[in-house]
């Protein structure tokens, strides 16, 4: 009997943007107003590339201690965005939310680039 075949693997692309949840000033912001002004940047955007907010803690030696967010973005199947379109969204989320929570610098990596978006105000 012939094995019915029952999935496909598909290439897999990612773009990682990295944020704390400080401002420049030293107020704070919780995942809950990371995750609706993503939610309203993506309506605003015109084409909805998903995302998966993680929390993650920074540390930078025995003083410091910051807790923040990886957002990811995905090649998901069900909405074919391309390549450049996952990127180009993902920086542009970037510099809306380096505006929006007063960061200082976010991080987007994806397999090959990464790149530093700094604040203007910094």
């Amino acid at each position: 009997m012939a094995r019915k075949e029952i999935m496909k693997v598909v290439p897999h692309y990612e773009v990682k943007l990295y944020m704390g949840s400080e401002t420049f000033f030293d107020e704070v912001f919780s995942q809950e107003d990371v995750e609706k002004f993503i939610g309203e940047a993506q309506d605003d955007y015109g084409f909805i590339v998903p995302v998966r907010v993680t929390p993650v803690t920074f540390i930078s030696g025995s003083h410091y201690k910051e807790e923040g967010w990886e957002i990811a973005a995905i090649n998901y199947p069900k909405n074919r965005a391309t390549e450049k379109r996952i990127r180009g969204f993902m920086m542009e989320l970037g510099r809306l939310l380096l505006s929006q929570f007063n960061q200082q610098r976010i991080c987007v990596m994806d397999g090959e680039t990464i790149t530093m978006l700094k604040g203007l105000k910094y």
